[in-house]
């Protein structure tokens, strides 16, 4: 669909070893603003869809919300959007901090039911990860072309 994918340098927050009540991996408002995620109706307390996740092994779900009680509630405090069931991937592809976490848009229609996406890992450890290249868009998230 696209010859761009999209990477996140992977943080112990991302991956559950903080202790933090947060749930899943923050997605900037940079990256949802470029229309890379489906997008929600943010009128709407936390809207969300489910995206297929494609691996070489298997399918996975991931859960993409915005929590939008800033928005929505009279004192609420939040408005970030988030990939959140993502832990069995991580576990399964044994992701660490650092890693750096691959998403790849395959198919996506007006229906946010239909979007899927490729995923991989790339080992930190490994030559082919400079994260220096493409458009860097905050210190963990950047666009590769």
């Amino acid at each position: 669909m696209n010859d761009w994918d999209i990477q996140k340098k992977l943080t112990r927050n991302d991956l559950g070893l903080t202790g933090s009540h947060q749930s899943g991996i923050a997605v900037p408002k940079k990256i949802v603003d470029m229309g890379y995620f489906p997008e929600l109706d943010s009128k709407k307390k936390n809207p969300d869809c489910w995206i297929e996740i494609q691996t070489d092994h298997r399918a996975y779900y991931w859960r993409y919300i915005h929590y939008n009680n800033k928005l929505t509630t009279p004192g609420g405090t939040r408005d970030e959007f988030r990939l959140t069931h993502t832990k069995e991937f991580l576990r399964d592809y044994k992701a660490s901090e650092k890693d750096i976490l691959v998403i790849k848009l395959i198919s996506k229609s007006s229906e946010r039911s239909d979007y899927k996406m490729e995923c991989w890992i790339n080992k930190h450890e490994e030559k082919n990860t400079d994260y220096n290249d493409g458009l860097v868009i905050d210190l963990s998230w950047k666009i590769n072309h």
